[in-house]
């Protein structure tokens, strides 16, 4: 026994029990993996993609993230119910929904007229693309000329159509200005392109730094614009007074140089004379978008500088002639005790301080300066509190 059991190594015998080890484990795995398999379920896209071809089209989609069962409902049943309803994209979009509820578009829907849905801005749930790509952005000019063909003709020719066409993705086309899914009528208020919003608007680009330094496009315009006359009474509410658009035009935006542009020196006077009736060749004189210190004629310089001098010097020295009278006579009424001499009668009534015509002369000096004051301060200081405090005071607010 002894030499039987020592024929066979121990090298060997561990060998013989690793093989059958191994096939002992594969007996039991391979079984367990095939009822796994059979257990799990078909994927809910492969199913649908076996008669539906739009799997293929909803890869390359925005939403290709998305599952069937995701907009589809009781779609597991076959054959689907013939009044399945429909998916909504409001379901998902919640927030684009209630903007374009209020928008122009929104609005002629309920009414029973032509305007646009989802489908027909962004395409098919299967096949729309990210907002977000260049793509879908060069496309939204086409898209609103469907029904715009007018406005777009316009835009195609303007300084920001040809800049989109060259490829400039920065350049503004229709929802940047108008808003997308909330766009309003020029008219309404709240619209970003109504008078009250348009500066803000053009700002966006023009009053960007990052953008005028990229393309050299000038960077005072927006604060140019805000200390001109036109800025300062728009601040304080005015909707009449000029805008960019009013100036530059809408779409049909052009540089002041290309002779059809309504800012060319040649069409001043006929675009200054829309609000300035009679306006003549002398406007095209004078600088429009016109920064403090910058470009200023010597004439204008020593007159800004010389009232600058002159109106503080003024009120400060009758603020000190009048407050030392006023020191003078309580130190002496108060402290010193010293009676003030009363004239008699007969020389009070021979005396006779200003003549009637002097009186006329400093109540017109008075109400004029007041008037000057008050005009100047609403506008000037337009964003304060107290100035719309005095617009309202005057019946003046929102006019």
């Amino acid at each position: 026994m002894r030499n039987s059991f020592s024929a066979v190594s121990l090298p060997a015998l561990s060998g013989v029990i690793a093989d059958q080890l191994k096939s002992l484990t594969l007996i039991i795995l391979v079984p367990c993996l095939f009822l796994a398999a059979a257990a799990m379920p078909v994927h809910a896209e492969d199913t649908c993609t076996s008669c539906h071809d739009q799997g293929q089209k909803l890869a390359k989609s925005a939403h290709s993230s998305l599952a069937c069962s995701t907009c589809h409902v009781k779609h597991e049943e076959y054959p689907h119910p013939a009044k399945t309803p429909k998916p909504v994209c409001t379901d998902c979009h919640t927030q684009q929904g209630a903007d374009y509820d209020l928008s122009v578009h929104g609005q002629a829907a309920k009414k029973g007229g032509a305007a646009p849905d989802c489908s027909l801005c962004h395409g098919s749930a299967h096949e729309l693309l990210n907002p977000k790509v260049s793509a879908f952005r060069t496309a939204v000019i086409d898209t609103c000329a469907m029904c715009h063909t007018d406005v777009v003709g316009q835009y195609r020719k303007s300084v920001h159509g040809k800049a989109l066409a060259a490829g400039i993705m920065q350049a503004p086309l229709c929802t940047d200005c108008h808003g997308e899914h909330r766009i309003l009528s020029h008219s309404n208020q709240n619209s970003s392109v109504s008078a009250g919003h348009i500066r803000d608007t053009c700002g966006n680009c023009h009053g960007n730094v990052t953008l005028a330094s990229k393309f050299g496009l000038p960077k005072d315009r927006l604060v140019s614009f805000d200390a001109s006359f036109h800025g300062l009474a728009a601040k304080a509410g005015n909707e009449t007074v000029a805008n960019c658009s009013s100036c530059h035009g809408i779409h049909n935006i052009l540089p002041s140089d290309d002779p059809l542009s309504s800012t060319n020196s040649k069409k001043l006077a006929q675009t200054c004379g829309k609000c300035h009736e009679g306006a003549g060749k002398r406007f095209a004189i004078t600088p429009v978008h016109l920064v403090e210190g910058q470009a200023e004629a010597p004439a204008v310089r020593m007159v800004r500088e010389f009232y600058l001098l002159v109106i503080p010097l003024t009120i400060g020295l009758m603020l000190l002639h009048n407050g030392g009278d006023w020191l003078r006579k309580l130190i002496r009424s108060r402290f010193l005790r010293r009676p003030v001499a009363r004239m008699s009668q007969s020389t009070a009534a021979r005396e006779v301080r200003m003549l009637p015509f002097e009186r006329v002369q400093h109540a017109l000096l008075v109400i004029s300066f007041v008037a000057l004051v008050w005009t100047g301060f609403v506008v000037l200081a337009a964003g304060l509190v107290i100035a719309g405090i005095a617009l309202i005071v005057t019946g003046a607010n929102g006019v």
